[in-house]
C-alpha cells in the first residue's frame, strides 16, 4: 500500500464541538495545525492529545 496525504481544511472550526475521521488502515496519523504555532500529531487509534507550542 502506498503512502498516501490528504488535506482537510474546516473553515468554521468555531462551530464544531468534535470531529470524527473513519479509515480502513490501522497506520493512519491525523496532523492539526491551527497555523498559530500550535501543531498535534496522533495516531487515529490512540487517544487524542492535546496542542502543544511548536518550538
Amino acid at each position: 500500500m502506498e503512502n498516501r496525504k490528504e488535506t482537510i481544511v474546516i473553515h468554521r472550526p468555531e462551530e464544531l464541538n468534535y470531529m470524527l475521521f473513519a479509515t480502513k488502515s490501522m497506520k493512519v496519523r491525523a496532523v492539526v495545525d491551527n497555523h498559530l504555532g500550535q501543531i498535534a500529531a496522533t495516531s487515529l487509534h490512540e487517544k487524542p492529545v492535546e496542542f502543544k507550542d511548536e518550538e
